[in-house]
């Protein structure tokens, strides 16, 4: 067998995670200017008053020159006085202009945020500059906080975006500047954080002063050129631009977990209780409350916000990962598109341990995994960076890793491309190979537990400073938000009151009549049974009538008046808490030996050491190869065969929702774990002697079947004795399951070509086999549970009639019915009639009129 990293490096939620998480909703992007219309409007020149600069629109650009070379430094301005922008605490301001070229090298355009109380001439405020060979970031005149000289930038003098974002944080502003390059789908060629503190800060030239950043205090949009002859010989300058933008990002803080109550926020932890979040002191704590003893994660998911990576548009995910508890904690920061469920971990993820940073498409998926880097040497204290831009219908992601302690440095920076075609990952295959953009999604944080072994302690780590970003998009309609839904999707053996129960949140407001559930096929509306309650922006939505005994897939849809949807997944069971089940790890042991009750015993013995065994367990029992099984797998590894350690079947625990009769046993406090098996591969098979029931019943397998598109296994009855070799079986039906993620479903036995239930029927003694015909290629994507036996009750046909086609309809109680025939006559009304059948899967194929009586044939 071979050994996996389950999510192999890729998850890890801390100890405490302090969160204060802003969403910056979508941004209010305005184009001050385009150039287009070939007038200067708008703009104020500075030019010292000597009448040597100008402004002037041709060809739909916009250039700042001078009409001599002054013989010495010089600059003139441009400043856009009609509008006033103000740096907030929480909000983020971006100004962008395109550099489309420069006359000389030393002639440098800038792009700045001046406040209105001080005169442009002091360039006293926050300006990004460029020329060919420096990027600076300045505060004022010879006042910089950086002046960089190297890098690939450099290649790149003209059509180039120069970018620079200012966000108020307390009493800070954090600016980032970046270059992005035109001509090769906005690549960034530069970028750089730096903080502006109200103390005086630490230049690269000159001092800060005064050392307050601009925070709260109306400035504008300036353009500049600057024109640096430190020696009187350079002619005049010249810088032609384009396209000049502002993004006001209007941020809310969502949790800053001050309350020490964690809201807004799902945890999924496999249905295990085994994961929690907590606030205290102002953090949020992402763990887990036992050693799993195998890989494990708990994810959780900011419900009230959707995000969308659109053409021509970057969603900016950033936590701060103060620390994890454990070197094999992964701190993982998510985009996960809601049409997949979180469990499957199938989105953009930026994952980072001690030893790794990886960027990954989906478990065990990954552009790449890096392990060596200036970052190892910083184990605490970071921010993790995912960075996603919309390009056509591919999607650049940027994950970067950040020193908090020295100033935002980069630590780690990797830009990689998801196309729409298949792509080439270091480890792992890209499916689904298109990329997410389009996809509306969620910000999720993770803890992985990456225990290969089974060793490890349980794990956590500690977070702050979620934060989301929106830039480059026009504010548009948000599709509405279901939430809040229930009963938790994989649930099973609920009763038949359970009512399906949801939310839906939407800035527009939804009508009551454009929400549905489509229930195993049937659609449900506020016509039929759905209700719907709460305001058209917080719609309360639930649906009873559920039946014993039955297996559920339903849908959930809501359309706004924009025509924004969103639909959720929800798959359950009404299955009698008292069905007869058969736990797939406990097959057969000694030649065909077999226990009709059997007891849950702890795993390990008193000591905590060895194997368990009880006479009354299937636990530690040791089975036979080709009489109570059939295995190829050779290596007795601890870690995958702990259920029944003796035997080739690996065995671990299923991270199913745990079912009560664990809960009862003393669960996971005592060490009463529900397995399932692994490892499966096509020929392997498993026998189950058992005292049977009487009666006819249906058939499901409980599995979780990640990224494996189809699997099949066969249920068989041995025909010969199931204490010699060489058995005989009777194929009785097949287990046709569909990718499930880490989520169990249950898998209906049915034909062969999955379209009709197969009903078995059993009574006494009887050996079933349980046997697969496909290979898990990674030992452990395909996890079988549990076999189900549910009592079949023949559905009784009815004839049902109205005189409307919309009902409503009545049971036709004269109806005669020949089944043998497929026929059903009922005496003519006289009146238009419209008739249906209920109560079994077949449909009207005739209807004949003759004699005063209406005959209609079936199918």
């Amino acid at each position: 067998m071979k050994t996996t990293r389950l999510f192999s490096h890729w998850m890890k939620p801390s100890a405490a995670v302090a969160f204060f998480f802003t969403l910056i909703h979508s941004p209010l992007a305005e184009v001050l200017d385009d150039f287009e219309d070939n007038k200067v409007t708008g703009w104020e020149k500075f030019d010292f008053g000597s009448g040597n600069g100008f402004l002037k629109e041709e060809d739909g650009q916009f250039t700042i020159g001078m009409y001599q070379a002054p013989k010495q430094p010089f600059f003139v301005a441009a400043t856009f006085d009609s509008q006033t922008y103000t740096i907030e605490d929480g909000v983020t301001l971006e100004f962008r202009i395109d550099l489309i070229e420069a006359n000389q090298p030393e002639a440098y355009a800038a792009v700045g945020f001046i406040p209105k109380d001080t005169s442009v001439s002091q360039l006293s405020g926050y300006s990004a500059v460029k020329d060919n060979g420096d990027v600076i970031l300045a505060k004022g005149l010879n006042k910089f906080f950086y002046d960089i000289t190297d890098g690939e930038w450099t290649e790149t003098p003209e059509n180039i975006t120069l970018s620079i974002s200012m966000t108020g944080k307390g009493e800070s502003v954090v600016m980032t500047v970046k270059v992005l390059d035109i001509e090769n789908n906005n690549a960034v060629l530069f970028e750089q954080v730096s903080t502006d503190t109200p103390d005086a800060d630490d230049f690269q030239t000159g001092t800060d002063s005064p050392a307050a950043p601009f925070l709260g205090k109306p400035g504008n949009f300036v353009l500049l050129l600057y024109h640096n002859d430190t020696n009187g010989s350079l002619p005049a300058s010249t810088v032609t631009l384009d396209n000049a933008k502002v993004f006001q990002y209007e941020a809310a803080t969502v949790d800053d977990f001050d309350d020490n109550k964690v809201n807004d926020w799902e945890k999924f932890d496999f249905g295990s209780g085994n994961g929690f979040l907590d606030e205290e002191d102002g953090q949020l704590t992402i763990g887990m409350r036992q050693p799993p003893g195998q890989a494990f994660f708990v994810a959780a998911t900011y419900e009230p916000k959707t995000f969308v990576i659109e053409d021509g548009t970057t969603v900016e995910f950033s936590v701060d990962l103060i620390g994890a508890n454990q070197p094999d904690s992964f701190a993982v920061l998510s985009f996960i598109p809601k049409a997949y469920p979180v469990s499957t971990l199938t989105g953009y993820s930026v994952a980072k341990d001690i030893n790794d940073v990886l960027l990954a498409k989906g478990l065990n998926k990954y552009f790449y995994d890096i392990t060596e880097g200036d970052w190892i040497e910083r184990e605490e204290n970071i921010r993790l960076v995912l960075s996603m831009t919309g390009s056509g219908k591919s999607v650049e992601v940027t994950t970067r890793v950040l020193d908090l302690e020295n100033d935002f440095q980069v630590l780690f920076e990797e830009t990689v491309t998801d196309t729409a075609g298949e792509d080439e990952l270091d480890t792992g295959n890209d499916s689904p190979a298109a990329s997410f953009i389009d996809k509306p999604g969620k910000f999720v944080l993770l803890l992985y537990h990456n225990d290969t072994n089974g060793s490890l302690p349980a794990s956590s780590v500690t977070l702050d400073n979620a934060h989301a970003s929106v830039s480059g998009a026009d504010e548009k309609n948000q599709p509405p938000n279901i939430a809040s839904v229930s009963p938790v999707t994989s649930s099973m053996m609920l009763p038949a009151s359970t009512k399906i129960a949801f939310v839906v949140n939407d800035d527009n407001g939804v009508e009551p009549s454009d929400i549905t559930v489509m229930l195993n096929g049937t659609t449900h509306t506020v016509a039929n049974g759905l209700m719907v309650a709460g305001s058209a922006m917080a719609r309360e939505v639930s649906l009873g009538g559920l039946k014993a005994g039955e297996n559920y897939h339903a849908v959930i849809t809501a359309v706004d008046a924009d025509g924004g949807t969103d639909s959720r997944d929800l798959y359950f069971d009404t299955f009698d808490t008292n069905s007869f089940v058969v736990e797939v790890e406990d097959y057969n042991y000694e030649w065909g030996e077999f226990i009709d009750t059997p007891v849950l015993i702890p795993e390990l013995d008193e000591d905590g050491i060895d194997a368990n065994w009880g006479e009354d367990s299937y636990n530690s029992q040791e089975g036979y190869i080709g009489i109570d099984f059939f295995d190829t797998d050779e290596a007795l590894v601890p870690a995958a065969h702990r259920y029944r350690p003796y035997d080739a079947v690996a065995t671990v625990p299923a991270l199913d929702l745990v079912r009560q009769k664990f809960n009862d046993a003393g669960g996971a406090q005592k060490g009463i774990s529900d397995f399932g098996v692994v490892d499966i591969e096509e020929g392997e098979w498993l026998n189950y002697t058992r005292t049977y029931p009487n009666g006819e019943y249906l058939v499901y397998l409980r599995q979780a079947q990640f990224d494996m598109s189809e699997a099949k296994s066969t249920l068989e009855l041995v025909t010969s004795a199931a204490d010699e070799e060489e058995q005989t079986t009777e194929v009785l039906g097949s287990f046709l399951g569909t990718q499930s993620g880490v989520e169990f479903r249950n898998v209906l036995l049915t034909d062969e070509a999955g379209k009709e239930p197969i009903v078995v029927k059993l009574g006494g003694k009887a050996t079933l086999r349980l046997a697969q015909h496909i290979t898990d290629p990674e030992d452990l994507y395909l996890v079988q549970n549990y076999l189900v036996f549910i009592k079949y009750e023949k559905p009784t046909l009815a004839l049902q009639a109205s005189s409307a086609v919309n009902g409503p309809y009545q049971t036709e109680s004269g109806a005669t019915i020949d089944e043998a025939n497929r026929t059903i006559t009922i005496g003519q009304s006289g009146n238009t009639q419209f008739y249906r059948l209920s109560g079994a899967s077949v449909k009207i194929g005739s209807v004949q009129v003759a004699n005063g009586k209406v005959t209609l044939k079936y199918e």
